[in-house]
C-alpha cells in the first residue's frame, strides 16, 4: 500500500457520522461471517501446548484451561472497523449502507501502511497513545483458512480478524482492529 491511500466506510448512519464524527468497533463476534475471525482448534491446541511448559505442574491444568477459554472467546475481545478500497459500490451501498438509503465516507490514510496486519498505528485520532492492527484483508477458500502458531508470537492471534473466506473478495477490505481488554 502507499502513502496517502484512499479508504472508504459504508454505513447506513450517515447523517448520525455527520452530526457526531465517531465509528464504532464492531466485535468480531457479531461480523457478518459467522466464520471469520475464529481461531481454528489446531491454533489453540497449538498455543496452549507451547505456554503450558512454562506452567508449573499443579497451576499446568487450570493455567491451560483458562488460556484455552481466553482463545475460544477471542471474538469477544476483538473489535473491528472494516473499511474498503472500494469507492462507490453497488453491492457495498446495497449491503452496508442500508440499501442505498445510507452513504460511505471517505478518508485518507497519510501514513505509510507496509504489507500485512503489523500496521500499528491510529488511523483516526493523530497522538493517541493506544496503536491499532491495520491491513488488508487475505481471501483464502475453506481449506486453506486458518494459521499456525509456529514462530511463538501471540500477536499472531490477530491474522484471524484479517481472514475471510474468497467469496468476500471482492469487497477488498482493508481493517482496523483493537482489543476491547
Amino acid at each position: 500500500m502507499c502513502i496517502n491511500m484512499k479508504v472508504y466506510k459504508y454505513t447506513p448512519h450517515i447523517s448520525l457520522f455527520l452530526k457526531e464524527p465517531t465509528l464504532s468497533l464492531t466485535p468480531a463476534i457479531f461480523l457478518n461471517d459467522p466464520f471469520e475471525a475464529q481461531l481454528t482448534k489446531k491454533y489453540k491446541d497449538e498455543v496452549v501446548t507451547a505456554y503450558s511448559k512454562f506452567f508449573s505442574e499443579e497451576k499446568r491444568e487450570r493455567m491451560a484451561l483458562r488460556l484455552r477459554n481466553d482463545l475460544d472467546n477471542n471474538g469477544d475481545y476483538s473489535g473491528i472497523v472494516s473499511l474498503t478500497t472500494k469507492k462507490g459500490g453497488l453491492m457495498m451501498m446495497s449491503h452496508y449502507a442500508d440499501n442505498h438509503r445510507g452513504g460511505f465516507l471517505e478518508f485518507t490514510i497519510s501514513d505509510d501502511i507496509g504489507e500485512g496486519i503489523n500496521n500499528r498505528i491510529n488511523l483516526f485520532i493523530k497522538n493517541d497513545h493506544i496503536h491499532y492492527h491495520c491491513g488488508p484483508v487475505t481471501y483464502a477458500d475453506k481449506d486453506n483458512r486458518g494459521f499456525s502458531y509456529s514462530n511463538n508470537n501471540i500477536d499472531d492471534i490477530y491474522l484471524a480478524c484479517f481472514e475471510k473466506g474468497y467469496e468476500w473478495s471482492v469487497e477488498e477490505e482493508i481493517r482496523y482492529v483493537a482489543d476491547f481488554r
